[in-house]
């Protein structure tokens, strides 16, 4: 899945340049469990709301868990947090079906991989590309500062049992920790810059017809909920 920069620049498309602090931590929530004392992969497919182990949710899945923790009592914060939340969903499952599965099957292709899988597995070449990927998009994106110190700022907020408070202020505060160390540039093996910032622009426009219905079809299913318990 990607890493944080990518959700990241994703939350200032969706939100034309202007994301809402708790919408930027939002994006990066999902992935709070790995903070977890003993965080294991079926930490990872609760968090991510996936229906069974190693299955990613499909986009009316997403639909409906945004449904389900939507609540207009909790606030601006909260709701914007959640939307943020959502569209991490989305994208994982968008990176998923696109830039994973296009890396994966051009690699495989490889003959030289298949020599060189013997030492080094395609999940440790793939986790070299993306780290490097984070330090790239940093450069190139010049809303950076601002979403780290969105992020920075952003209240603190859970998703239920899922990830905790705490869990997503120590994640937050980690990635803004990995992102200010040094790295030495290195040049990617087998992700293509272009076709990821493509990624982005297309996972961003989606969602920013996507969210907005979901959240519509929430508030309107809560206003309905609120008469029938009324009249009763």
């Amino acid at each position: 899945m990607p890493w944080p920069m990518v959700h990241l620049t994703i939350a200032h498309l969706v939100k034309q340049g202007r994301p809402s602090p708790s919408f930027v931590l939002g994006s990066i929530a999902p992935n709070a469990f790995r903070v977890r004392q003993g965080a294991n992969e079926q930490m990872k497919w609760a968090s991510h709301s996936c229906p069974s182990e190693g299955v990613l949710p499909r986009v009316r899945d997403i639909q409906l868990f945004h449904a389900a923790h939507a609540d207009r009592s909790l606030g601006e914060e909260y709701n914007e947090y959640l939307l943020g939340y959502a569209a991490h969903l989305y994208a994982d499952v968008r990176w998923a079906e696109t830039v994973y599965k296009g890396i994966e099957n051009y690699v495989q292709r490889f003959i030289v991989y298949r020599w060189y899988s013997q030492i080094r597995s395609f999940q440790s070449l793939y986790q070299r590309d993306v780290l490097q990927l984070e330090y790239i998009l940093m450069d190139i994106h010049p809303e950076t500062k601002d979403l780290l110190e969105a992020l920075e700022v952003a209240p603190a907020l859970s998703m239920g049992a899922l990830v905790t408070m705490e869990e997503v202020d120590d994640y937050r505060f980690e990635i803004l920790r990995k992102l200010e160390e040094p790295v030495k540039p290195r040049t990617l093996r087998f992700m293509d810059v272009e076709r990821v910032e493509q990624f982005i622009q297309d996972t961003a426009e989606e969602l920013s017809w996507l969210l907005p219905s979901w959240q519509a079809q929430s508030e309107n299913d809560q206003l309905t909920y609120k008469e029938i318990i009324h009249e009763q």
